[in-house]
């Protein structure tokens, strides 16, 4: 009778030549995919194809079903492997001196993707030493405001909306005749108006609202551009951009972005701070620990409402100052108090 120790090392072995054969096939994958991202170059395509990813994850997981591998984890590897293979292809149409200014969240996953689709970054703030420590991790330039205001041919500003307007005030006319400016704000038509008053005739504006979070990987998530101030040249340009590097666009109208996102963002957060409250509230009162009892779909809700708490500030912001949030809010309270009066009938 065979060892059971040197059947384990055996086969422990054979585990290790089936991993290095995957490592082998991830990596002709990787190739295949650069032999592919030179094609889409030549014919001026886009990186994010999202009929032909959910064609891919449609056939895979049929693939592994087939194997006996469960199509959950079939999903979870390739939803991997193909955003690996987003960033491989990378690339940009037109190659723009980007400033990013701020160090927080959002602003280093704008260094990361411009940086790594081979755009000229540099970083800038008041506070320069965390300026410094960004580009540093992104191996990109740091600068001091003045100095990049002069230089980038587009400047981003992501920081939050009540300090846009000195922001523009104090920067913009420094920048060069026809350079770009843009914000990053969730809220769209009191912004744009604030930034339009004190933004000099030679300088061009589109905002920008990125619909992701600064913990996610951005790659096939969604990019509103709102053209506030420019001629056809950088909207044309932004989204080109904006498309190559893997993000789904939309172009739309301030007011038109603030009616969505009355129902996307202020909605689902008023439902979710809500929730979360309301159960807080009846634990206590019932005498319960409702984790205890918490579904799947309940615990998923839950690590998105931890997440909302972090975002306070901005949930605060969106709440009040998007103009049509009072009235979703009067919405959904009105559809809850008739649901709860439908319920209660016997």
């Amino acid at each position: 009778m065979q060892d059971p120790l040197e059947k384990l090392k055996i086969k422990r072995r054979e585990l290790d030549k089936i991993d290095k054969e995957i490592l082998d096939l991830l990596r002709r994958r990787f190739e295949v995919i650069k032999e592919i991202t030179e094609t889409k170059r030549s014919l001026g395509m886009p990186v994010y194809d999202k009929e032909r990813e959910e064609e891919v994850l449609t056939t895979r997981g049929i693939w592994g079903l087939e194997r006996g591998i469960p199509l959950e984890f079939t999903e979870k590897v390739f939803r991997m492997i193909l955003d690996e293979s987003k960033k491989v292809q990378l690339h940009s149409p037109e190659r723009v001196y980007v400033g990013i200014y701020g160090y927080g969240g959002m602003a280093e996953q704008l260094v990361k993707v411009f940086s790594r689709a081979g755009h000229r970054v540099v970083v800038t703030g008041r506070n320069l030493e965390k300026a410094k420590d960004l580009a540093k991790r992104y191996k990109v330039e740091w600068g001091r405001p003045e100095e990049v205001a002069k230089e980038v041919e587009w400047l981003i500003l992501a920081v939050p909306p009540e300090a846009l307007k000195d922001l523009v005030s104090e920067l913009a006319p420094l920048m060069r005749s026809g350079a770009l400016i843009s914000d990053i704000s969730s809220v769209k038509k009191h912004v744009v108006e604030e930034i339009l008053e004190v933004l000099p005739e030679y300088i061009e504006y589109v905002s920008l609202h990125p619909l992701f979070g600064p913990e996610v990987e951005p790659l096939g998530e969604t990019v509103v551009v709102v053209p506030a101030k420019s001629y056809d040249y950088w909207p044309r340009l932004v989204e080109n951009i904006l498309v190559s590097m893997g993000f789904d666009v939309i172009t739309t109208t301030p007011d038109e972005h603030d009616r969505a996102m009355a129902v996307t963002q202020v909605l689902h957060h008023f439902a979710l701070v809500s929730l979360d409250e309301a159960a807080e509230k009846l634990s206590k009162e019932y005498g319960v620990d409702y984790m205890r009892y918490a579904t799947r779909s309940f615990k998923n809700t839950l690590q998105t409402m931890r997440r909302l708490k972090e975002l306070s500030s901005v949930i605060d912001e969106i709440q009040r100052n998007n103009e049509y949030a009072a009235h979703a809010r009067e919405e959904f309270l009105r559809t809850a108090a008739a649901l709860d009066e439908k319920w209660r009938e016997r």
